[in-house]
């Protein structure tokens, strides 16, 4: 039928997403543009179509797949489903709202929805998009299918109840220790918990992209850091920012001067600066450098700006610290600067090949295991050295597989002894256990297969150079209260859960 000749009902309660919409009708064109009721004349569904096709038309964009263009005024010929009467007005409304509520009683099989999408990202994350699903979507899916899981096998009310040692766990002063510390201080961290996804999303949702000026490629699959993905279906590791700012308000002062020596995405240098320190991220790719500085800007300098009264009175406590990035080799720059510069080192080295960031020669993602190992040491041993005496450096690495053998390679062993070779002593460990996203189901096939276990955490090391109590006693009491850059953000009040711990 023409297009401009289809009535539309008189009523129609049903809300539409007309973006979404018509980025589906641009990639996979129209099968059917609506329903019409015979008796009244009128369209008893596709109103959002026909309203995103109209705009199209008027537009002069092109007739998408299914639309016949029939004239010289470009007049647009849509696929209109025919035969159907009503009895009456009522039942045609009845109609209206059934077409569209009884899909939505419907729901999901959400375990093969999860693999379905699964299957999807992995082709192409922008069909992934046009489903209406996001990679975080897709993330938060398979962590509430793993967390029904994980109840249906739940102990009984009288086996070990580590939640309630937990509640009953206060000392003099009345606290929990997730009111003390913001979580427990345990060797698990659960980003799977519903308040570290909450807390997550808060500092996403500043508009924090660290994915924006990558060009890393993923040739081993075996490990990803983290969801979403890049947008040519390769996983690019983004940093979590709730562990940035555990790492930060747990080892180091107030003010203090953090020294990242792979400084890679945004995420690390905007925690840091909304948590008051400040920040110095070294990387060798110019264009992440210039992403990362775009997103400084763009995120802290409302933060700064609402530290200042209005009779200009600074707040120093409340304004973000300062965020710096040079564009160079780690072990250059590191040598440039003095000793004793750093209140904390923290930073998430490269994961061997699990991503090549660039073919520049100093670039350890292009290196062999050997010749890694040894220029990876030496940057430790140079960030050690601008490391102040009684200080904590923490580094987040796992383990990756060789390319060619599939052989296991001990990221963490060689952290440990380069850090160790540089001065510091390893002091604490701890399991990040990372939000499962395809792990959970890809697992199943690699363990039939090869016993490969799924490996669904990193390695949080935490050294010490010096005494552990002096460095514990510079860094201070812990500060729970919300970052100013947060307080806007919609964040769960309740403290986070423990019984995945």
């Amino acid at each position: 039928m023409p297009l401009r000749d289809i009535p539309r009902a008189v009523r129609n309660p049903k809300d539409h997403d007309l973006p979404a919409i018509r980025t589906s009708i641009e990639k996979f064109g129209c099968l059917v543009a609506g329903e019409l009721d015979e008796r009244t004349g009128r369209l008893v569904a596709g109103h959002g179509r026909l309203e995103v096709l109209e705009a199209m038309c008027e537009e002069g964009a092109d007739p998408p797949q299914g639309i016949e263009r029939v004239d010289p005024d470009d007049a647009w010929r849509v696929p209109i489903v025919r035969g159907w009467s009503s009895r009456s007005d009522a039942e045609a409304e009845a109609y209206i709202i059934a077409a569209n509520r009884i899909p939505e009683k419907g729901g999901w099989e959400q375990q093969l929805l999860a693999e379905i999408l699964d299957d999807i990202a992995a082709a192409s994350p922008d069909l992934l998009e046009l489903t209406g699903y996001t990679a975080t979507d897709l993330d938060d899916l398979v962590a509430d299918l793993d967390a029904r899981s994980a109840e249906a096998g739940k102990p009984t009310a009288d086996a070990f109840d580590l939640e309630a040692i937990l509640a009953s766990d206060k000392p003099t002063d009345g606290m929990s220790l997730a009111e003390r510390f913001l979580i427990p201080p345990f060797t698990v961290l659960d980003a799977r918990s519903g308040w570290w996804r909450d807390r997550k999303r808060s500092w996403l949702n500043l508009g924090i992209k660290s994915e924006v000026g990558r060009t890393a490629r993923t040739y081993n699959m075996g490990f990803s850091h983290d969801e979403p993905h890049d947008t040519e279906g390769q996983g690019i590791s983004v940093f979590d920012p709730v562990l940035c700012e555990l790492a930060y308000r747990w080892f180091s002062p107030p003010r203090g001067q953090v020294v990242d020596p792979f400084a890679g995405g945004s995420v690390r240098g905007i925690v840091a600066a909304s948590l008051g320190r400040s920040y110095l991220g070294i990387d060798l790719s110019e264009t992440q450098v210039e992403a990362n500085r775009e997103q400084v800007q763009t995120i802290l300098r409302p933060a700064a700006a609402s530290s200042v009264d209005n009779d200009g009175a600074k707040h120093p406590q409340r304004a973000p610290g300062e965020v710096t990035y040079r564009v160079g080799d780690s072990r250059q720059i590191l040598k440039e600067l003095p000793g004793e510069f750093a209140d904390m080192i923290f930073s998430c080295p490269p994961y061997l090949w699990l991503e090549r960031y660039s073919e520049d020669p100093a670039d350890l993602s292009t290196m062999t295991e050997d010749a890694f190992a040894d220029s990876y040491a030496d940057i430790i041993a140079e960030a050690a050295r601008v490391l102040r005496p009684n200080r904590f450096a923490v580094l987040v690495v796992g383990d990756v597989r060789h390319p060619r053998t599939g052989r296991l390679v001990d990221l963490r062993g060689i952290t440990i002894r380069a850090a160790e070779a540089g001065g510091l002593t390893l002091q604490s460990t701890a399991i990040l256990a990372t939000p499962l996203g395809s792990v959970a189901l890809r697992t199943g096939p690699q363990f039939v297969k090869s016993r490969l276990l799924g490996r669904a955490h990193q390695d949080v090391l935490a050294f010490v150079k010096g005494e552990r109590q002096m460095a514990a006693d510079a860094c201070g009491p812990v500060e729970v209260t919300m970052p100013d850059v947060l307080e806007n953000q919609e964040i769960q009040s309740a403290e986070p859960s423990t019984t995945s711990y």
